[in-house]
Formats: structure tokens, sequence, C-alpha cells
């Protein structure tokens, strides 16, 4: 599966990530009720990914209503409604709570990691998996997607702070001065709860993976040693892709620890796209992804030029002709159709 993440975006705008399918044409369809279906048209003209229908209209979702949670401050439910299979969330420990979005300026009191993920997949999720006739014998919980429910979503947490102390030195007004000194790692894993209590969790049980319909993923500052204590384990790890090889990261990896191994493209390739490719880039890039599939492992590059189009086109291109899981992209709707 090839999967497309989008850049850092603004407000806490998620990462999110398109499968593999042959894009050949996403279509939007309106109704009085429900939100949206989006289908997915391979080479051949078959349906892959038809999304799930929901009782909010495509205006409440552009227009946003408090009687409808803000949807329109959910960057979730974009992600989902673009075909994606992974989201990325910026998490930041603030006074305790679970804050959402790239950067201080962008956070806000509302807009929570439960407000914004865990309570409209638990929506979705159930909406999914109801209680009738037709599901009585279901084993596995369905997931996001109506003709795809065995394809999980992705949910990577990025975090932004490890809560062991708050920053010096920032304006006394500033958010980060309220950062306490409790860890990250073990409010998300409370904030998983609801999920966990419905068993929607990909959950490894002493090296062995349990698919489900959310695989949650710690990066940024989440702490390697604490995802290794997790038994069952139902957040996973994003290993180091140039680093995987390292002796001094204490650490087996395979997918039942780190399903993804990332790294900057710019900082290991560093080709722009523009000018040919020189062999070593390209080696580099090959390596890298040798190196995590040789591991069970998906590999991830980010950081990717996203300008000048041609450029970022090129860049896709030669990440996909090499075997690369992931691409970085922007502008979501020109990834839905490269």
């Amino acid at each position: 599966m090839l999967t497309i993440t989008s850049g850092h975006g603004f407000g806490g705008t998620p990462d999110v990530i398109f499968p593999t399918f042959s894009l050949k044409e996403v279509s939007f369809l309106k109704t009085p009720r429900y939100f949206l279906m989006v289908s997915v048209l391979t080479d051949t003209g078959g349906i892959i990914v038809s999304l799930f229908g929901t009782t909010r209209s495509l205006d409440a979702l552009t227009h946003g209503a408090d009687q409808l949670k803000h949807w329109r401050d959910v960057p979730l439910l974009r992600a989902i409604s673009l075909g994606v299979a992974s989201v990325e969330a910026d998490v930041w420990n603030v006074d305790g709570q679970l804050l959402v979005g790239h950067e201080t300026a962008a956070l806000t009191a509302n807009r929570t990691f439960d407000s914004l993920y865990i309570q409209p997949l638990l929506e979705i999720l159930a909406g999914q998996n109801p209680t009738d006739e037709f599901n009585m014998n279901v084993t596995t919980p369905n997931g996001v997607f109506d003709t795809s429910s065995g394809t999980p979503l992705q949910l990577l947490v990025d975090m932004k702070t490890d809560g062991v102390q708050y920053a010096s030195g920032i304006h006394e007004n500033c958010v980060l001065k309220r950062l306490l000194m409790h860890r990250t790692l073990p409010l998300v894993l409370a904030a998983l709860q609801p999920l966990r209590n419905a068993n929607y969790l990909t959950t490894a049980v002493q090296g062995i993976l349990h698919i489900g319909a959310v695989t949650v993923v710690g990066t940024g500052n989440t702490p390697l040693e604490g995802i290794q204590a997790l038994e069952p384990r139902d957040m996973f790890f994003d290993a180091p892709l140039n680093a995987l090889n390292d002796s001094s990261i204490n650490a087996v990896w395979n997918a039942s620890l780190a399903p993804i191994a990332s790294v900057d493209y710019e900082a290991v390739v560093g080709w722009n796209g523009i000018q040919n490719i020189t062999e070593e880039q390209r080696s580099a890039i090959i390596t890298l992804v040798e190196s995590a599939h040789s591991f069970g492992i998906k590999a991830r590059f980010w950081d990717t030029p996203a300008w000048p189009i041609q450029a970022r086109d090129n860049v896709w291109r030669e990440l996909l002709d090499d075997g690369a899981d992931w691409l970085n992209a922007d502008d979501l709707e020109a990834a839905s159709k490269f």
C-alpha cells in the first residue's frame, strides 16, 4: 500500500494518507440526509472505497453549527472525507489537557484530542458497527470504510510535549508556561480508553498483532521505552528510518512495536526534484526503504519538496519507483489525482 501524507497544516490540520488504489477518480456525492460518499475508482473501473454516510449534510460540514459539534473544526472528518487511511494529530500537554495544534498559537481550550479525534471516531465507528441482525456474528469491528471494512485507520499522535518541564525563557502569558510536569504518554493512553473499551484498537499481545479498526502510532516526543513497556500494546512507535540498524538503540524492530519508520527527506536525500537525481541520492532512498521492509515495517519520508509542482511530482514519482510506502503532500486534491 502506498500512502500519501500531507505536511503539517495550519491550526492542527492533520497529516493524511491515501491508500494506493491506482487513483483515477475521486467523486463526491451530496445528498439530503448523507454527508458524503467518496468512491475511488481503479483502472478497471471497480469501486474500491465508498466512505460512510452520516446524518450531517455537506453544508453542515462546510459552514459548521453549534449543534453539530463544530464539525467544520474537526480535521479528522475532512481527512476521512478524502478517502484517507491515516491522520496525524499534533498533541500538546497543557495543564494536564491534550490540546491539538501544530503550533502553540493554534491551541484553544475547545480543540482537544478527545473532541477532534476520539469522539468523532467513536461516532463514525458506532455507525459502522450497528447492533442489528446483520452484525450479530461479527467478531472483528468494521473500520471507517464501508467497502473496505478491514482497512484500519492509522492515527499518528505527534507528541509535541514530553511534559518533563516547560520551556524556559518564554513570555509569561505564553501557553507554554502552563505546561505541567506530567508526561504526555499516560494522558494519550488514557484518552484512548473509549476506543479500547469498544475493541476498536489494533493490539499486539505477546508479539502477535491483531489488526483493529484504528492503529495508533506515537511519533514526535513519544518515548520508545514507554511504548516498549506496554503489554498488551495498543499504541505503537514511529521508528527512526535512518537508524534501524543502530545498535545503540535498545529495540528489536518489528511491526508489533513499530509498524512505520520515518525520516526527514531533506536530511537523508536532499534531492530538490529540479535537477536530475544522482545515483547516490537514489541509493539513499532505496537503502532506507529496503532496511525498513527487512523488518516488516513501512517506510515514510516527510518534509518532501512541495514547490514548484513539477519538482514535487518528480520527487513523489521517484519515491514510488524506489518502493517508499508513504509520501508527503500538502495539496490533498492534487495528491488524490496523482
